[in-house]
Protein backbone atom coordinates (compact mmCIF):
# COMPACT_ATOMS: atom_id res chain seq x y z
CA UNK A 1 0.00 0.00 0.00
CA UNK A 2 1.25 3.27 -0.74
CA UNK A 3 2.20 5.60 1.98
CA UNK A 4 0.01 8.92 2.03
CA UNK A 5 0.96 12.04 1.46
CA UNK A 6 -0.53 14.71 3.70
CA UNK A 7 -1.27 17.71 1.47
CA UNK A 8 -2.89 21.22 2.21
CA UNK A 9 -5.34 22.54 -0.23
CA UNK A 10 -5.30 25.32 -1.73
CA UNK A 11 -8.39 28.38 -0.23
CA UNK A 12 -10.55 27.30 -2.80
CA UNK A 13 -10.60 23.58 -2.65
CA UNK A 14 -12.91 22.13 0.02
CA UNK A 15 -10.54 19.33 1.03
CA UNK A 16 -10.70 17.22 4.52
CA UNK A 17 -8.94 14.22 3.29
CA UNK A 18 -5.36 13.76 2.33
CA UNK A 19 -3.93 13.30 -1.30
CA UNK A 20 -2.82 9.63 -2.18
CA UNK A 21 -1.57 8.75 -5.17
CA UNK A 22 -3.71 5.51 -6.22
CA UNK A 23 -2.46 4.79 -9.70
CA UNK A 24 0.21 6.32 -12.34
CA UNK A 25 1.90 4.88 -15.08
CA UNK A 26 1.27 4.70 -18.75
CA UNK A 27 -2.60 4.63 -20.20
CA UNK A 28 -1.89 4.80 -24.09
CA UNK A 29 0.72 3.66 -26.18
CA UNK A 30 1.22 3.64 -29.82
CA UNK A 31 4.35 2.24 -31.56
CA UNK A 32 6.16 2.31 -35.20
CA UNK A 33 8.43 -0.92 -35.35
CA UNK A 34 10.73 -2.07 -38.26
CA UNK A 35 13.49 -0.78 -39.75
CA UNK A 36 15.89 -3.16 -42.03
CA UNK A 37 14.48 -5.97 -40.91
CA UNK A 38 12.98 -8.79 -42.93
CA UNK A 39 9.33 -9.97 -43.09
CA UNK A 40 8.51 -13.29 -41.45
CA UNK A 41 7.86 -16.80 -42.83
CA UNK A 42 4.92 -17.19 -41.10
CA UNK A 43 3.97 -13.94 -42.54
CA UNK A 44 4.57 -14.41 -46.30
CA UNK A 45 3.21 -17.85 -45.79
CA UNK A 46 0.05 -16.23 -44.49
CA UNK A 47 -1.01 -13.24 -46.60
CA UNK A 48 -2.80 -14.86 -49.12
CA UNK A 49 -4.93 -16.06 -46.74
CA UNK A 50 -5.72 -12.40 -45.20
CA UNK A 51 -6.24 -11.47 -49.07
CA UNK A 52 -8.60 -14.06 -49.45
CA UNK A 53 -10.62 -13.32 -46.83
CA UNK A 54 -10.65 -9.50 -46.82
CA UNK A 55 -12.06 -10.34 -50.54
CA UNK A 56 -15.09 -12.48 -49.20
CA UNK A 57 -16.47 -10.16 -46.46
CA UNK A 58 -19.71 -8.98 -47.30
CA UNK A 59 -20.82 -5.55 -45.72
CA UNK A 60 -22.91 -6.25 -42.72
CA UNK A 61 -21.33 -9.79 -41.83
CA UNK A 62 -18.92 -10.32 -38.62
CA UNK A 63 -15.36 -9.53 -39.66
CA UNK A 64 -13.15 -12.82 -39.84
CA UNK A 65 -11.43 -13.77 -36.93
CA UNK A 66 -6.94 -14.70 -37.06
CA UNK A 67 -5.55 -16.53 -34.20
CA UNK A 68 -1.90 -15.22 -33.38
CA UNK A 69 -0.72 -17.46 -30.41
CA UNK A 70 -3.55 -17.74 -27.99
CA UNK A 71 -5.26 -14.48 -29.17
CA UNK A 72 -7.51 -14.08 -31.67
CA UNK A 73 -7.79 -10.70 -33.61
CA UNK A 74 -10.39 -9.46 -35.96
CA UNK A 75 -9.48 -9.13 -39.69
CA UNK A 76 -10.30 -5.73 -40.99
CA UNK A 77 -11.72 -5.79 -44.66
CA UNK A 78 -10.39 -2.37 -45.48
CA UNK A 79 -6.78 -0.85 -45.89
CA UNK A 80 -5.27 2.09 -44.17
CA UNK A 81 -2.48 3.92 -46.40
CA UNK A 82 0.43 1.86 -46.38
CA UNK A 83 -0.97 -0.51 -44.06
CA UNK A 84 -2.69 -3.16 -46.15
CA UNK A 85 -3.28 -5.99 -43.07
CA UNK A 86 -5.67 -4.43 -40.27
CA UNK A 87 -6.19 -6.68 -36.92
CA UNK A 88 -8.23 -5.17 -33.69
CA UNK A 89 -7.70 -7.55 -30.26
CA UNK A 90 -10.33 -5.76 -28.01
CA UNK A 91 -8.28 -6.66 -25.17
CA UNK A 92 -4.69 -6.32 -26.45
CA UNK A 93 -4.51 -3.77 -29.29
CA UNK A 94 -4.61 -2.91 -32.98
CA UNK A 95 -1.95 -3.80 -35.39
CA UNK A 96 -1.44 -2.31 -39.06
CA UNK A 97 1.21 -4.27 -41.11
CA UNK A 98 2.73 -3.01 -44.56
CA UNK A 99 2.39 -5.71 -46.92
CA UNK A 100 5.30 -8.14 -47.68
CA UNK A 101 5.80 -6.77 -51.56
CA UNK A 102 5.71 -3.01 -50.12
CA UNK A 103 7.95 -3.99 -46.75
CA UNK A 104 11.05 -1.85 -48.17
CA UNK A 105 8.78 1.35 -48.49
CA UNK A 106 8.85 1.46 -44.44
CA UNK A 107 12.31 0.70 -43.69
CA UNK A 108 13.78 4.38 -43.41
CA UNK A 109 11.02 5.61 -41.14
CA UNK A 110 11.29 2.19 -39.75
CA UNK A 111 7.28 1.60 -39.62
CA UNK A 112 6.09 -1.70 -41.49
CA UNK A 113 4.33 -2.48 -38.05
CA UNK A 114 2.05 0.45 -36.41
CA UNK A 115 1.17 -0.75 -32.91
CA UNK A 116 -1.54 0.76 -30.41
CA UNK A 117 -2.02 -0.95 -27.06
CA UNK A 118 -5.06 -0.65 -25.01
CA UNK A 119 -5.29 0.51 -21.59
CA UNK A 120 -6.49 -2.55 -20.35
CA UNK A 121 -3.64 -4.80 -21.80
CA UNK A 122 -1.43 -2.21 -20.46
CA UNK A 123 -2.10 -2.38 -16.80
CA UNK A 124 -2.23 -6.45 -17.50
CA UNK A 125 1.21 -7.22 -17.12
CA UNK A 126 4.38 -6.00 -15.89
CA UNK A 127 7.22 -3.31 -18.11
CA UNK A 128 9.21 -6.47 -18.84
CA UNK A 129 6.08 -8.65 -19.89
CA UNK A 130 5.06 -5.79 -21.55
CA UNK A 131 7.74 -6.17 -23.69
CA UNK A 132 8.45 -8.98 -24.02
CA UNK A 133 4.16 -9.19 -25.85
CA UNK A 134 5.68 -6.81 -28.20
CA UNK A 135 8.30 -9.08 -29.59
CA UNK A 136 5.82 -11.75 -29.37
CA UNK A 137 3.35 -10.16 -31.64
CA UNK A 138 5.66 -9.04 -33.64
CA UNK A 139 7.20 -12.51 -34.34
CA UNK A 140 4.27 -13.34 -36.18
CA UNK A 141 5.22 -10.41 -39.10
CA UNK A 142 8.91 -10.16 -38.85
CA UNK A 143 11.84 -11.86 -38.74
CA UNK A 144 14.05 -11.73 -35.35
CA UNK A 145 12.15 -8.94 -34.23
CA UNK A 146 14.97 -8.14 -31.45
CA UNK A 147 16.47 -6.35 -34.07
CA UNK A 148 13.89 -4.06 -35.18
CA UNK A 149 13.49 -0.61 -33.93
CA UNK A 150 10.88 0.25 -31.68
CA UNK A 151 9.84 3.88 -31.31
CA UNK A 152 6.91 5.30 -29.47
CA UNK A 153 4.58 7.07 -31.57
CA UNK A 154 2.20 8.43 -28.90
CA UNK A 155 2.33 8.10 -25.78
CA UNK A 156 -0.07 8.77 -22.26
CA UNK A 157 1.34 9.00 -18.73
CA UNK A 158 -1.14 9.75 -15.90
CA UNK A 159 -1.48 9.96 -12.17
CA UNK A 160 -4.30 9.28 -9.93
CA UNK A 161 -4.82 11.21 -6.91
CA UNK A 162 -7.61 11.48 -4.03
CA UNK A 163 -9.16 14.86 -3.82
CA UNK A 164 -11.41 14.55 -0.65
CA UNK A 165 -15.07 15.42 -1.52
CA UNK A 166 -14.39 17.94 -4.47
CA UNK A 167 -13.06 18.37 -7.82
CA UNK A 168 -11.35 21.72 -8.82
CA UNK A 169 -13.38 24.44 -9.87
CA UNK A 170 -12.70 26.55 -12.89
CA UNK A 171 -10.45 29.27 -10.49
CA UNK A 172 -8.36 26.71 -9.61
CA UNK A 173 -8.14 26.19 -13.32
CA UNK A 174 -6.89 30.06 -13.44
CA UNK A 175 -4.21 29.20 -11.27
CA UNK A 176 -2.62 26.58 -13.53
CA UNK A 177 0.97 27.93 -15.54
CA UNK A 178 1.40 26.29 -19.17
CA UNK A 179 3.25 26.66 -22.29
CA UNK A 180 0.88 25.66 -24.31
CA UNK A 181 -1.12 28.18 -26.05
CA UNK A 182 2.38 29.37 -27.51
CA UNK A 183 3.54 26.43 -28.86
CA UNK A 184 3.50 22.48 -29.25
CA UNK A 185 7.67 22.13 -29.49
CA UNK A 186 9.23 22.06 -26.69
CA UNK A 187 12.71 23.94 -26.01
CA UNK A 188 14.86 23.57 -22.64
CA UNK A 189 15.55 26.90 -22.08
CA UNK A 190 14.78 28.94 -18.20
CA UNK A 191 15.72 32.39 -20.20
CA UNK A 192 16.62 34.84 -22.93
CA UNK A 193 18.73 37.51 -22.38
CA UNK A 194 18.87 40.80 -24.33
CA UNK A 195 21.59 43.84 -24.33
CA UNK A 196 20.45 46.97 -23.13
CA UNK A 197 21.69 48.09 -26.75
CA UNK A 198 19.71 45.21 -27.97
CA UNK A 199 16.38 46.19 -26.45
CA UNK A 200 16.81 49.34 -27.61
CA UNK A 201 17.61 48.57 -31.15
CA UNK A 202 14.26 46.06 -30.82
CA UNK A 203 11.74 49.17 -29.45
CA UNK A 204 12.98 51.05 -32.18
CA UNK A 205 12.34 48.87 -35.08
CA UNK A 206 8.73 48.24 -33.56
CA UNK A 207 7.79 51.94 -32.86
CA UNK A 208 9.84 54.49 -35.19
CA UNK A 209 12.50 53.86 -38.20
CA UNK A 210 15.04 51.94 -36.56
CA UNK A 211 18.97 53.51 -36.50
CA UNK A 212 21.05 51.54 -37.89
CA UNK A 213 24.09 53.25 -37.60
CA UNK A 214 24.35 53.29 -33.85
CA UNK A 215 24.76 50.82 -31.11
CA UNK A 216 23.53 47.42 -31.84
CA UNK A 217 22.52 48.22 -35.74
CA UNK A 218 21.86 44.44 -37.41
CA UNK A 219 18.98 42.25 -37.15
CA UNK A 220 21.65 38.90 -36.66
CA UNK A 221 20.52 35.32 -36.91
CA UNK A 222 21.60 34.87 -33.26
CA UNK A 223 19.41 37.88 -32.09
CA UNK A 224 16.42 36.79 -34.49
CA UNK A 225 16.90 33.05 -32.90
CA UNK A 226 16.82 34.57 -29.03
CA UNK A 227 13.80 36.47 -29.95
CA UNK A 228 12.10 33.34 -31.18
CA UNK A 229 12.72 31.38 -27.60
CA UNK A 230 11.78 34.35 -25.91
CA UNK A 231 8.27 34.06 -28.07
CA UNK A 232 8.08 30.31 -27.47
CA UNK A 233 8.93 30.31 -24.20
CA UNK A 234 6.21 32.23 -23.30
CA UNK A 235 3.81 31.25 -20.57
CA UNK A 236 -0.08 31.69 -20.53
CA UNK A 237 -2.81 31.09 -17.53
CA UNK A 238 -5.57 28.89 -17.51
CA UNK A 239 -7.09 26.33 -19.42
CA UNK A 240 -7.78 26.26 -23.27
CA UNK A 241 -11.34 24.58 -22.44
CA UNK A 242 -13.28 23.61 -19.86
CA UNK A 243 -15.66 20.81 -19.87
CA UNK A 244 -18.71 20.04 -17.47
CA UNK A 245 -22.17 21.94 -16.31
CA UNK A 246 -22.73 23.71 -13.28
CA UNK A 247 -19.36 21.60 -11.97
CA UNK A 248 -16.10 21.54 -13.72
CA UNK A 249 -15.26 17.86 -14.85
CA UNK A 250 -12.20 18.59 -17.43
CA UNK A 251 -9.96 21.00 -18.09
CA UNK A 252 -7.37 20.69 -21.43
CA UNK A 253 -4.56 22.58 -21.41
CA UNK A 254 -3.45 22.47 -25.29
CA UNK A 255 -5.45 20.85 -28.52
CA UNK A 256 -5.58 17.35 -28.82
CA UNK A 257 -6.42 17.44 -32.01
CA UNK A 258 -3.31 19.46 -33.28
CA UNK A 259 -0.93 19.73 -30.47
CA UNK A 260 1.90 17.36 -30.37
CA UNK A 261 2.00 17.57 -26.59
CA UNK A 262 -0.90 18.64 -23.77
CA UNK A 263 -2.08 17.88 -20.44
CA UNK A 264 -5.72 17.40 -19.61
CA UNK A 265 -6.80 17.47 -15.79
CA UNK A 266 -10.34 16.03 -15.23
CA UNK A 267 -12.47 13.74 -12.48
CA UNK A 268 -11.89 10.19 -12.85
CA UNK A 269 -14.33 9.15 -10.60
CA UNK A 270 -16.93 10.59 -12.89
CA UNK A 271 -15.73 9.04 -15.72
CA UNK A 272 -14.98 5.21 -14.03
CA UNK A 273 -18.91 5.96 -13.16
CA UNK A 274 -20.40 6.15 -16.60
CA UNK A 275 -18.47 3.56 -18.38
CA UNK A 276 -18.74 1.16 -14.93
CA UNK A 277 -14.37 0.81 -15.23
CA UNK A 278 -13.90 -2.01 -12.89
CA UNK A 279 -10.11 -2.56 -14.12
CA UNK A 280 -8.97 1.53 -12.91
CA UNK A 281 -10.94 0.97 -9.45
CA UNK A 282 -9.40 -2.39 -8.69
CA UNK A 283 -6.04 -0.60 -9.24
CA UNK A 284 -7.34 2.07 -6.63
CA UNK A 285 -7.88 -0.12 -4.30
CA UNK A 286 -4.91 -2.34 -4.23
CA UNK A 287 -3.44 1.43 -3.60
CA UNK A 288 -5.57 2.29 -0.64
CA UNK A 289 -8.73 3.78 -2.28
CA UNK A 290 -11.60 4.37 0.39
CA UNK A 291 -14.05 4.29 -2.51
CA UNK A 292 -15.52 7.63 -1.31
CA UNK A 293 -13.33 10.37 -2.23
CA UNK A 294 -13.08 11.92 -5.61
CA UNK A 295 -10.20 10.95 -7.69
CA UNK A 296 -8.09 13.52 -10.08
CA UNK A 297 -6.00 12.05 -12.90
CA UNK A 298 -3.54 14.47 -14.57
CA UNK A 299 -2.64 12.90 -17.78
CA UNK A 300 0.02 14.47 -20.12
CA UNK A 301 -0.03 13.22 -23.94
CA UNK A 302 2.76 13.19 -25.85
CA UNK A 303 3.61 12.60 -29.59
CA UNK A 304 6.78 11.83 -31.58
CA UNK A 305 7.37 15.42 -32.78
CA UNK A 306 7.71 16.51 -29.00
CA UNK A 307 9.43 13.89 -27.57
CA UNK A 308 12.30 14.58 -30.17
CA UNK A 309 13.17 17.93 -28.27
CA UNK A 310 13.64 16.00 -25.14
CA UNK A 311 17.54 16.28 -24.46
CA UNK A 312 18.15 15.93 -28.24
CA UNK A 313 15.80 12.94 -29.14
CA UNK A 314 16.91 10.38 -26.19
CA UNK A 315 13.86 8.86 -25.20
CA UNK A 316 12.23 8.07 -28.52
CA UNK A 317 13.15 4.45 -28.35
CA UNK A 318 10.45 2.44 -26.29
CA UNK A 319 13.20 1.35 -24.10
CA UNK A 320 14.81 4.12 -23.31
CA UNK A 321 11.38 5.69 -22.71
CA UNK A 322 10.25 3.68 -20.11
CA UNK A 323 13.76 3.73 -18.37
CA UNK A 324 12.88 7.46 -17.92
CA UNK A 325 9.40 8.34 -17.70
CA UNK A 326 10.16 9.78 -14.28
CA UNK A 327 12.91 12.17 -16.66
CA UNK A 328 9.73 13.27 -18.64
CA UNK A 329 6.96 13.49 -16.27
CA UNK A 330 9.37 15.86 -14.65
CA UNK A 331 9.59 17.91 -17.87
CA UNK A 332 6.24 18.20 -17.82
CA UNK A 333 4.78 18.75 -14.70
CA UNK A 334 7.59 21.40 -13.34
CA UNK A 335 8.19 23.22 -16.96
CA UNK A 336 5.41 22.84 -19.02
CA UNK A 337 2.67 23.11 -16.71
CA UNK A 338 2.47 23.99 -12.97
CA UNK A 339 -0.87 24.49 -10.61
CA UNK A 340 0.01 27.53 -8.27
CA UNK A 341 -1.42 28.25 -4.83
CA UNK A 342 -0.94 32.58 -5.87
CA UNK A 343 0.32 33.89 -8.96
CA UNK A 344 3.00 36.61 -9.01
CA UNK A 345 2.06 38.72 -11.56
CA UNK A 346 5.59 40.59 -11.51
CA UNK A 347 7.17 36.89 -11.78
CA UNK A 348 4.96 33.91 -12.58
CA UNK A 349 7.91 31.52 -12.71
CA UNK A 350 8.77 32.20 -9.46
CA UNK A 351 4.60 31.38 -8.18
CA UNK A 352 4.98 28.26 -5.35
CA UNK A 353 2.69 25.64 -7.12
CA UNK A 354 0.33 24.09 -4.93
CA UNK A 355 0.08 21.28 -2.87
CA UNK A 356 -1.64 19.00 -4.73
CA UNK A 357 0.68 19.66 -7.82
CA UNK A 358 3.77 18.63 -5.58
CA UNK A 359 1.86 15.52 -5.00
CA UNK A 360 1.57 15.23 -8.94
CA UNK A 361 5.72 15.79 -9.41
CA UNK A 362 6.36 12.76 -7.14
CA UNK A 363 4.03 10.11 -9.34
CA UNK A 364 7.04 8.95 -10.92
CA UNK A 365 9.19 8.25 -7.57
CA UNK A 366 6.51 7.35 -5.22
CA UNK A 367 5.71 3.47 -5.74
CA UNK A 368 2.31 2.33 -6.64
CA UNK A 369 0.66 -0.88 -7.46
CA UNK A 370 -0.14 -0.31 -11.20
CA UNK A 371 -0.72 -3.58 -12.52
CA UNK A 372 -3.88 -6.36 -12.33
CA UNK A 373 -3.13 -9.68 -13.52
CA UNK A 374 -6.72 -10.90 -14.20
CA UNK A 375 -9.40 -8.50 -15.10
CA UNK A 376 -13.07 -9.43 -14.50
CA UNK A 377 -16.27 -8.18 -16.19
CA UNK A 378 -18.98 -8.46 -13.25
CA UNK A 379 -20.24 -5.29 -13.82
CA UNK A 380 -20.44 -5.12 -17.58
CA UNK A 381 -22.33 -8.81 -17.10
CA UNK A 382 -24.77 -7.51 -15.16
CA UNK A 383 -25.68 -4.55 -17.03
CA UNK A 384 -26.10 -6.96 -20.01
CA UNK A 385 -27.80 -9.81 -18.11
CA UNK A 386 -30.41 -6.94 -16.76
CA UNK A 387 -30.84 -5.55 -20.24
CA UNK A 388 -31.87 -9.04 -21.43
CA UNK A 389 -34.09 -10.29 -18.43
CA UNK A 390 -35.91 -6.69 -19.35
CA UNK A 391 -36.71 -7.98 -23.00
CA UNK A 392 -37.27 -11.56 -22.13
CA UNK A 393 -40.09 -9.99 -19.32
CA UNK A 394 -41.24 -7.75 -22.32
CA UNK A 395 -41.37 -10.56 -24.37
CA UNK A 396 -43.17 -12.85 -21.55
CA UNK A 397 -45.99 -10.16 -20.82
CA UNK A 398 -46.99 -10.19 -24.29
CA UNK A 399 -47.02 -13.77 -24.96
CA UNK A 400 -49.15 -14.86 -22.60
CA UNK A 401 -52.63 -15.62 -23.07
CA UNK A 402 -53.54 -14.14 -19.91
CA UNK A 403 -52.62 -12.60 -16.20
CA UNK A 404 -52.36 -16.94 -15.21
CA UNK A 405 -51.02 -18.25 -17.86
CA UNK A 406 -47.60 -19.88 -16.11
CA UNK A 407 -47.01 -22.24 -18.67
CA UNK A 408 -45.67 -19.57 -21.19
CA UNK A 409 -42.99 -18.46 -18.37
CA UNK A 410 -41.87 -22.34 -18.31
CA UNK A 411 -41.87 -22.52 -22.38
CA UNK A 412 -39.67 -19.11 -22.62
CA UNK A 413 -37.27 -20.28 -19.82
CA UNK A 414 -37.31 -24.00 -21.67
CA UNK A 415 -36.71 -22.44 -25.20
CA UNK A 416 -33.48 -20.18 -23.33
CA UNK A 417 -32.13 -23.13 -21.76
CA UNK A 418 -32.13 -25.01 -25.39
CA UNK A 419 -31.04 -21.86 -26.98
CA UNK A 420 -27.75 -21.26 -25.32
CA UNK A 421 -26.50 -25.16 -25.18
CA UNK A 422 -26.70 -25.13 -28.86
CA UNK A 423 -24.86 -21.94 -29.41
CA UNK A 424 -22.45 -23.57 -26.95
CA UNK A 425 -22.54 -26.67 -29.12
CA UNK A 426 -22.78 -25.23 -32.62
CA UNK A 427 -19.60 -22.54 -31.73
CA UNK A 428 -21.61 -19.50 -32.20
CA UNK A 429 -19.91 -18.09 -28.30
CA UNK A 430 -16.62 -19.81 -28.95
CA UNK A 431 -17.49 -16.96 -32.35
CA UNK A 432 -18.86 -14.48 -30.11
CA UNK A 433 -15.64 -14.66 -27.75
CA UNK A 434 -13.05 -14.26 -30.51
CA UNK A 435 -15.01 -11.17 -31.89
CA UNK A 436 -14.59 -10.15 -28.30
CA UNK A 437 -11.10 -10.92 -27.81
CA UNK A 438 -11.37 -13.09 -24.71
CA UNK A 439 -11.50 -16.24 -26.22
Amino acid sequence: MVSQILAQSSPSIKQKNKNTIVASGIDTLELTIGGMVFPSQSYIDNYKLYDELKSRYIKGDNYFTIQFDDRWFQLYPQSSGHYEYLFRNDEFGFIKVFHPNDWSKGCNYKQQIHLKLYTKFIHSCSEVQLMQEIYKICSHFICNPEQAVIQFSRADLHVDITNGDSFFSSADMDNVVTRTRFRDKWFDVSGVQFSSDELKFMDEYLNSTPSYNRGCGKLTDDLIRRMMLSSQNQVSLGADRLIGGRKLQTAYFGNPKVSDVYCRIYDKTEEVKKKGDELIQDIWKNNGYNMIDKVVRVEMSMKRNFIKELDNGSYVNLIDFMNNKHIIWDYMTHKFIRMVDCKKENNIQLSEVSSFWKIVQQAFITPVKCTVRKRYYLAKVNALYQQALGCIKQAVSIGMENNEDVSFIVSMNDAIKKGLTSSYHNGEIFNRRKLLGVA
